[in-house]
């Protein structure tokens, strides 16, 4: 029964990971449940109650980051509803024409191009889209910083 606790807990843990990359998949939320699942049926010896508690305080903490970058995301930074569209499409043409290479760029310059045709200034438009994307990869950085530790101390202590 231990072995197959384990393996369910490292296969939460792995899809948590594969969570900074697939979008709408919980990252944080699966590390701290096959964390806690692997302490609940071990009898908490390797992975302790404090151990428990400090995921789930980073897992807390990891899903606060999204929801306030949800909520302040673009309309903070004035982007119009037209550069929003714009980015999505520019994500998806960036990516079908260049796969992954196109994932920067494309985003980019369909932001760029639907808030320029929205009747906004090249300098306004580039400053929205530069401090969005900036906003956009200080949140992907820290929480990915969230996740691999969250991962590694129940890795660690686990196995």
């Amino acid at each position: 029964m231990e072995n197959l606790v384990a393996l369910v807990s490292l296969c939460l843990v792995l899809l948590g990971l594969a969570g900074a990359f697939v979008p709408r998949l919980p990252d944080a939320p699966l590390i701290f449940l096959g964390a806690w699942l692997y302490a609940h049926f071990t009898g908490y010896r390797a992975v302790g109650r404090e151990l428990v508690l400090g995921l789930f305080l980073l897992a807390l903490v990891a899903v606060g980051l999204d929801w306030a970058a949800s909520r302040l995301g673009w309309g903070w930074f004035r982007m119009t509803p037209a550069g929003l569209v714009g980015t999505v499409a520019g994500g998806i043409v960036g990516l079908a024409l260049a796969g992954p290479a196109g994932l920067l760029p494309g985003p980019l310059l369909g932001g760029l191009a639907g808030e320029v045709a929205a009747g906004r200034s090249l300098r306004g438009a580039l400053q929205a889209l530069v401090a969005a994307w900036l906003g956009f990869f200080g949140r992907v950085v820290l929480k990915g910083l969230i996740i691999v530790t969250m991962a590694a101390v129940f890795l660690f202590r686990a196995f």
